[in-house]
């Protein structure tokens, strides 16, 4: 199954909670809309404790898009400044 998180964090990222509830649930995906904190930071925390996580480029300024997942599985389908929509497509099993 997959997990999504997504957190509309407004001016302030609390970066601690949110790397905690990625790990605690076992997050595949994680999106975060107008977040203050960079990209490349983010990914450096997240890196900390799960190496596998990417940030894919994005033309969106407004949502960060994080995930697991290599860039084979998945490519944007449109994207704005202020919208994204990604595909994802899995090999099956």
């Amino acid at each position: 199954m997959l997990t999504f998180m997504f957190w509309n964090t407004g001016t302030r990222l609390p970066q601690e909670l949110v790397v905690e509830l990625v790990v605690e649930h076992d997050v595949d995906v994680l999106i975060l809309a107008d977040c203050p904190t960079p990209s490349v930071d983010v990914l450096k925390l997240l890196k900390r404790v799960l190496p596998s996580y990417q940030a894919p480029f994005s033309a969106c300024t407004h949502v960060k898009v994080f995930t697991r997942f290599s860039p084979n599985f998945r490519w944007p389908e449109y994207e704005s400044s202020r919208v994204s929509i990604r595909r994802l497509s899995l090999p099956t099993h």
